[in-house]
């Protein structure tokens, strides 16, 4: 093949690389573009659930207990108690354990690991039982 004619070939097979090549790009571009948006795993408030502890001493009137650290697991948040004795965590929908270590005068301390479900848009509410004696 002369000189001439392997130009020639080059020259004419180019455009249709770079026809080839942007069109690559354009696909690779809207791929990535349809994963990030398809990937956006952040929770939105409009599908997050709702779990509210209170804490209230065991005495008739069921006064609520501030200060009372509560673990939700598996997620490891912590919440302490408000001075009505409730705490809340903005979920996911799923299963979840609150924990909590309680101090309560006869038995002393009291462990609590106490499963909950929680549905999208629905407030879960546990309530432990705890001695403000022992605050």
């Amino acid at each position: 093949m002369s000189e001439q004619v392997r130009n020639l070939y080059t020259i004419e097979k180019r455009p249709m690389m770079n026809q080839i090549f942007n069109s690559m790009k354009l696909l690779l571009f809207v791929f990535l573009v349809v994963t990030l948006i398809s990937c956006d795993d952040k929770a939105t408030e409009s599908n997050l659930g709702n779990v509210e502890v209170k804490v209230i001493d065991n005495d008739m009137a069921s006064t609520p207990v501030p200060n009372v650290g509560i673990t939700l697991l598996p997620l490891n948040k912590i919440a302490i108690t408000d001075s009505n004795g409730v705490c809340n965590f903005a979920v996911r929908p799923g299963n979840y354990l609150v924990s909590s270590k309680v101090c309560c005068a006869g038995p002393g301390l009291i462990e609590y690991q106490v499963r909950v479900n929680v549905d999208e848009n629905r407030t879960s509410i546990i309530t432990l039982m705890a001695c403000l004696s022992c605050q």
